[in-house]
């Protein structure tokens, strides 16, 4: 119970309150500007056409927004991500996990949800979780068909969801086809390929995607979608250089770690003999391999691709928290002495370090916001007593009751984060972008007519103040200067702009012009 809440306090925290930030004003801006022109085929960035990333969530936001301009904002993509989180924690209890406790467990969800990078992104308006619900969807039909001996779940189901993923995110096909193809081969004696179903999955695939392609290519010219992927992957390299593509690898593992931090600490304390009858016990595992093989190849994927997030492997990360918790179920269900030595670590780095780790670390972070400002904000106040309450549960059990399980202390260590996170960072960073909100207010208030409004800023910059603009005056502002025509123009006119970082806004100004002819004249 107190999980549960402490989840739901971590999730639904600030989410309304907290102003846009990162990519959301890009993706609230293609769904506002679909319902402003009643187009839903061509995504649009400040009238400008978006070929970056497909439609689906999008078309999610407005949905969320009831096809209301004013309504698809941040809160409703958030709302969407959180609905997409819901749906996979709910696919993994119905899996359940590999092994003798097979069938529904709700101990994948929970791992999931308190890994790192879900807690970072499982909160705001982004499309990775919708992503990694498609893939997770199309995934555990296959697993549920195998089940059932169903062919037509099992081989043509999950390719509709894999469509789905493609137009969320194009790459869907590399997180689905690879690991499920690997387990028909590796258990080609036991499960039954069926190609008519196969073919038939691949046509809905292609049927599902062509009725948004077809449209979108005829209004938009095929030259400019052509190379459209691998102009970005090259962008990347040549971006990363050759120092940064060598030394890719050798930084990946550390990656690969903080995704699922902190779960990732159970394998690697796991003692080489435990690590071997695990792989002998899910060897023969159909369910384990496709988990499994789904992880490899996942990691594999991106092992040569630098500039890599951590938020690219989402998608694999569902399967991790299968992984992980067959195996803590295992070593609960092992009775000989080989499946001590993880359990043993764990509650020697809990009683000796962890109390005082975790309580030193939430008073740093504390600290970060600035000693009296923690008791300024509602929700810093707030996240210190959920903390307090969680650091002396852990501290009760473990010494009042004793350590009995080893998903204790990194339960409380995602909790603790997720806490922080969202109590804390989320927080600090709202602070800074919030001068976005008042600064759109005070030039809307000058804006009193329909004549154009053109954001002409750099970068994140143009897009959170355009984004902010359109909010404010409930329709849709531009980033090119009309023709021969009166408008106003936004510009930044004082103050540095750093590309891919967080600005510093409290030195930002922001200047308003309303342009009849050159040289037009400036508003006060």
């Amino acid at each position: 119970m107190l999980t549960t809440l402490v989840l739901l306090w971590i999730y639904i925290n600030g989410i309304e309150a907290n102003p846009a930030r990162w990519e959301e004003p890009r993706r609230c801006l293609v769904a506002m500007e679909m319902i402003a022109n009643d187009d839903y085929v061509v995504p649009t960035v400040m009238s400008e056409t978006y070929l970056k990333k497909p439609p689906l969530y999008n078309w999610l936001i407005v949905l969320a927004a009831g096809n209301q301009f004013d309504h698809a904002d941040a809160t409703r993509a958030r709302w969407v991500t959180l609905g997409a989180l819901l749906l996979i924690g709910l696919l993994l209890w119905r899996l359940g996990t590999a092994g003798p406790r097979a069938g529904p467990n709700l101990l994948p969800a929970v791992i999931f949800m308190t890994m790192t990078v879900v807690i970072q992104l499982g909160r705001a308006g982004e499309i990775d979780i919708v992503f990694a619900l498609c893939t997770t969807a199309a995934l555990a039909t296959f697993e549920f068909g195998r089940r059932r001996n169903s062919p037509t779940l099992q081989w043509m189901v999950p390719q509709i969801f894999v469509a789905a993923g493609v137009l969320t995110k194009g790459i869907a096909p590399l997180f689905f086809y690879p690991p499920v193809l690997y387990c028909a081969w590796r258990f080609r004696g036991r499960m039954r390929f069926s190609p008519v179903a196969f073919l038939l999955g691949l046509s809905a695939l292609g049927l599902v995607v062509a009725a948004w392609l077809v449209p979108y290519s005829r209004a938009v010219p095929m030259s400019d979608l052509e190379g459209t992927g691998v102009s970005e992957l090259l962008w990347v390299f040549r971006k990363a250089g050759l120092a940064g593509t060598l030394l890719h690898p050798i930084k990946y593992p550390l990656i690969v770690l903080g995704a699922a931090m902190p779960w990732t600490l159970y394998p690697i304390l796991m003692g080489r003999e435990f690590r071997r009858e695990l792989q002998a016990k899910f060897r023969d595992d159909p369910y384990a391999t496709l988990a499994a093989a789904t992880v490899c190849w996942g990691i594999l994927l991106y092992l040569f691709v630098p500039g890599v997030a951590t938020r690219y492997l989402i998608p694999i990360l569902p399967f991790a928290a299968i992984w992980i918790s067959s195996a803590i179920e295992h070593g609960r269900d092992a009775k000989r002495a080989v499946a001590a030595p993880p359990e043993r670590r764990l509650q020697s780095f809990v009683l000796h370090w962890s109390f005082w780790a975790l309580l030193l670390t939430m008073l740093l972070g504390y600290a970060l916001v600035g000693g009296r400002k923690v008791l300024d904000a509602p929700s810093l106040r707030m996240s210190v007593v959920v903390g307090l309450m969680l650091i002396g549960s852990l501290a009760f059990l473990v010494y009042r009751r004793g350590l009995r399980s080893s998903i204790v202390p990194l339960l409380a260590l995602g909790l603790i984060y997720g806490v922080g996170f969202s109590g804390v960072w989320e927080a600090r960073r709202a602070a800074k972008t919030r001068p976005y909100v008042e600064t759109a207010k005070s030039l809307a208030a000058l804006i009193d007519d329909h004549t154009p409004v053109v954001c002409d800023c750099p970068g994140g910059a143009g897009r959170t103040m355009g984004y902010n603009l359109s909010l404010q005056l409930g329709r849709p502002v531009q980033r090119h200067s009309p023709a021969n025509a009166p408008h106003y123009l936004v510009m930044l006119t004082e103050g540095d702009y750093n590309d891919g970082t967080t600005p510093q806004l409290r030195t930002w100004r922001y200047g308003l012009w309303l342009l009849d002819e050159p040289p037009g004249c400036v508003l006060p």
